[in-house]
């Protein structure tokens, strides 16, 4: 468990994933002041959950405590019992996470998806960026000095991609999510990339997610993914770069953030076969200026910046 004492508004943020249940206590840039992490079970996965929130919750320093909380995981979501339902993980669906998790902790609990809490988190990274690189001297820049903050906008907003066990997403405008009628907007791992390509989970062929996620790359080399061969992972960047094109396009943006852990193991193949189909994509106009960026967030990033947003909309309405 690792530990830091630097004081702020602090809030819980826990990342269920299908490989590793990660928990901290994390301050409004992510940095975790208190975290642990477990090796996901097979069984009794909610129980192993509410003992390591429990832990991390005892852990913190009592100038630290949070008072608000999110978990992020594969989705969807199911917001009106607390539950997430990732298509290929049926055993999860009904498991009450929200119930177990303030349980555990004592505080509100916000669910999202690890897509959309990662879409916000690099909207917020890119918000900090500005503002670190933006004139500090109200007389040099016309203006007060600027303090990067939960919900802040950068300008033109943020179309997130992250590739772990599935392919997420999210949309920031305006420093918010877009969400949509089941707020489910920007979830964009069933976008065809292939009309006659592989079958996907959820029943249709050619989504992005049976290329571009660690459980669709396995399924097709029955491999582990850190010994994917480069032309698989190559494959992989290809379908992502034709996504990447097709998202700029559609929503009139200049870049797409890409994370998780799928870039990291597949490495330079991936990104070659990313960087090859997306040029060759971007032949519109407005497109000339369009870029994929990388972004390394650490683990606890998205649900921070989830339950930051919480924390902001409780200090508003005090």
């Amino acid at each position: 468990m690792t530990t830091s004492r630097e004081p702020s508004a602090t809030a819980l943020a826990v990342d269920l994933g299908e490989r590793h249940i990660v928990a901290g206590i994390v301050d409004a840039a992510g940095d975790a002041i208190v975290a642990d992490r477990i090796v996901t079970p097979r069984r009794e996965v909610m129980r192993a959950l509410g003992a390591l929130v429990e832990r991390v919750i005892a852990a913190a320093p009592v100038e630290q405590r949070p008072t608000v909380g999110a978990v992020t995981a594969p989705g969807p979501v199911d917001a009106a019992p607390g539950e997430f339902r990732p298509l290929g993980l049926r055993r999860w669906w009904h498991e009450p996470v929200r119930r177990v998790v303030t349980s555990a902790s004592g505080l509100d609990i916000a669910l999202e998806s690890i897509g959309r809490g990662f879409a916000l988190a690099a909207h917020d990274a890119a918000f900090a960026d500005r503002a670190a690189s933006a004139p500090t001297n109200a007389d040099e820049s016309g203006a007060d000095d600027q303090t990067p903050s939960a919900g802040a906008a950068v300008p033109g907003g943020v179309l997130g991609l992250y590739l772990g066990d599935q392919v997420d997403g999210g949309v920031v405008v305006a420093g918010g999510l877009v969400n949509g009628v089941n707020r489910q907007a920007g979830r964009v791992g069933h976008l065809c990339v292939d009309p006659d390509g592989l079958q996907c989970v959820c029943g249709a062929v050619g989504c992005l997610e049976s290329y571009a996620s660690i459980r669709g790359v396995e399924a097709q080399t029955d491999r582990s993914i850190t010994v994917t061969p480069p032309a698989f992972a190559e494959r992989a960047g290809t379908m992502v770069g034709r996504a990447c094109a097709g998202l700029l396009a559609t929503f009139d943006q200049h870049q797409v953030v890409i994370g998780g852990p799928l870039v990291r193991i597949l490495g330079e193949p991936f990104l070659a076969g990313l960087r090859s189909e997306f040029e060759r994509r971007c032949r519109l106009p407005h497109l000339t200026q369009a870029r994929v960026r990388i972004a390394t967030l650490s683990v606890l990033a998205p649900a921070g910046a989830v339950a930051h947003r919480m924390l902001a909309q409780t200090v508003d309405a005090a």
